[in-house]
């Protein structure tokens, strides 16, 4: 299980939050729970991507759109809305269908988040937030006052993430620093998360932005209050940015690679 929140905003830029937890199965059938993936990635210029489910499978559809994104030009980028009805589904439907038999039993579900490379909403960027899921990854567009979620099963914690969203608050922080609302979300997930903890989910997020022609990815540490009144900030985890650090952190954990869910 992982949760990746993402939302656009009216302000030019969209917004992904996600966890760093991963759950491995081990041979007795016991799961094994590490904070240890880095989830949501740069995939173009102006656009971030996420995943959920099977980690192999994650990684290698992102991959492909990064390949994609490599093709285009430098003054080029995908628009979100057009790529997400129409051929990138196929793309992924086609990478999940062509996985192993024990990977696609985890399922796959993906989360982009862009900024439209040339057309505004008013005065900012027009910003846009998908999700998909296996098998078939039909699209499901997210709006400015509803996120998209992938990887949490439970709508009570979706709900709970809307109504940050739809406070004024959240519209001014958006207003006065791009990474006040992503911060605003994390924090709302961990305390989702400490009211009602999740096996399987993490209390460390990461935070990304992607606006017209830059991506910006952010770790979010919450800090813990000291009976003397002061804030501690734990130490962020060590993350692995990558299928292969990912190998290696299993490596040196002594943990089977096959079967890694987020």
């Amino acid at each position: 299980m992982t949760w990746i929140v993402g939302t656009p905003t009216v302000f030019g830029y969209a917004i992904l939050v996600s966890d760093v937890q991963v759950t491995f199965t081990t041979r007795s059938g016991q799961q094994q729970f590490l904070d240890c993936l880095q989830k949501i990635y740069p995939v173009s210029k102006s656009m971030l991507g996420g995943f959920a489910g099977s980690v192999k499978i994650g990684f290698r559809i992102l991959s492909e759109l990064q390949y994609e994104s490599s093709k285009l030009g430098d003054d080029q980028d995908w628009d979100l809305e057009t790529i997400a009805n129409s051929w990138w589904p196929m793309v992924a439907k086609e990478v999940f269908g062509k996985s192993e038999a024990k990977e696609r039993d985890l399922g796959s579900q993906v989360i982009l988040a862009a900024a439209h490379p040339s057309q505004n909403n008013g005065a900012w960027p027009q910003t846009d937030v998908y999700s998909f899921s296996s098998p078939d990854f039909k699209p499901v567009k997210a709006n400015y006052r509803q996120v998209a979620s992938i990887g949490l099963p439970n709508a009570r914690y979706v709900e709970a993430i809307n109504k940050v969203v739809c406070n004024f608050t959240f519209m001014q922080s958006s207003m006065a620093e791009k990474f006040g609302p992503g911060s605003m979300l994390a924090f709302a997930l961990g305390r989702e998360l400490e009211n009602f903890p999740l096996e399987g989910v993490s209390s460390f997020f990461q935070v990304g932005i992607a606006s017209r022609a830059k991506t910006e990815i952010n770790n979010f540490i919450k800090g813990v209050a000291l009976p003397d009144g002061t804030i501690q900030e734990p130490s962020f985890p060590i993350t692995a940015q990558g299928l292969g650090k990912f190998i290696e952190i299993c490596k040196v954990n002594g943990i089977k690679l096959e079967a890694a869910i987020c």
